[in-house]
């Protein structure tokens, strides 16, 4: 059986395409309506976040797990738990340093990966203070350290604007951590490929259409992108830097790059294909 986390929309599509190529489909979601129980084989109808009663339920079915995937949201981790349960692969080494914007930062600088300046905590004044500490100027952006959809991010130009977003972001944040980044002027890119058995392999670049400043709401891409060929090029040896230094071995690889003035720099990556149509 063929497990998709999700049944959105989005990952409808991944559904059918599985489907199409013979393969036996159970699709998990926490809503009994979703699009993706009417198209799968099967439905288990628990939250996507909660890997362990998936599992149970699994086992309770006699399912015989042959893959675990996840399309255009942010639950590896449970692609990457579910896949240890049933002793596969989930394609990448930790979970953490892919779905955490703290741990991927962590996991980057350790490796020279072109990226912001970061600091983060889990309280507004040693925010502010660790801000200070790291030379971090404004313009910053505040975000949530584990979240989903742009939630709670938001450019800020002064310490005040900071302590206006905090709690904002800490609610949003599944560990409760909020992290500031220098804010990155520039365009735009998301890269959807594959790394196959180590190997980075592009599939698509697009221009990504961002609105609404001091907040981020993407809405749409262009593709291909519009960029020069030495600027395609450079993105893609940026993201196969990033995929190395996030251990992602056999998985999707989306990343959010920018180009700077400094150079390409990661926005952000993640061992899944990205949401919206861009996938």
């Amino acid at each position: 059986m063929f497990i998709v986390i999700g049944g959105g929309l989005f990952q409808t599509y991944a559904i059918k395409k599985a489907k199409s190529l013979g393969l036996k489909v159970v699709c998990v979601d926490m809503n009994p309506n979703a699009q993706g129980a009417k198209e799968a084989d099967e439905f288990i109808n628990i939250s996507t976040k909660d890997h362990q009663s998936i599992c149970n339920e699994i086992r309770k079915r006699n399912f015989l797990v042959d893959g675990v995937i996840t399309v255009g949201t942010d639950m590896s981790e449970s692609v990457y738990y579910i896949s240890k349960e049933f002793w596969l692969d989930p394609g990448f080494k930790d979970y953490k340093k892919v779905v955490n914007k703290i741990e991927m930062r962590k996991a980057l600088q350790e490796n020279n990966v072109p990226q912001p300046k970061f600091t983060f905590s889990t309280d507004c004044r040693e925010l502010i203070e660790n801000r200070k500490k790291a030379g971090l100027s404004f313009p910053l952006v505040i975000k949530p350290a584990q979240s989903m959809g742009a939630r709670g991010v938001k450019k800020v130009l002064d310490d005040k604007q900071i302590e206006t977003q905090f709690d904002i972001c800490k609610e949003h944040s599944f560990d409760k951590r909020v992290i500031l980044e220098e804010y990155m002027s520039g365009p735009e890119v998301s890269v959807e490929s594959l790394i196959v058995n180590g190997k980075y392999c592009p599939m698509v670049i697009g221009d990504r259409h961002i609105e609404k400043e001091p907040f981020f709401i993407e809405t749409g891409h262009s593709c291909p992108s519009r960029l020069s060929k030495k600027d395609i090029n450079e993105i893609n040896r940026i993201m196969e830097l990033a995929a190395n230094a996030l251990q992602i071995h056999n998985a999707p690889a989306k990343g959010d790059i920018k180009i700077t003035k400094k150079g390409v720099m990661v926005g952000e990556i993640a061992a899944r294909l990205s949401g919206g149509f861009m996938s």
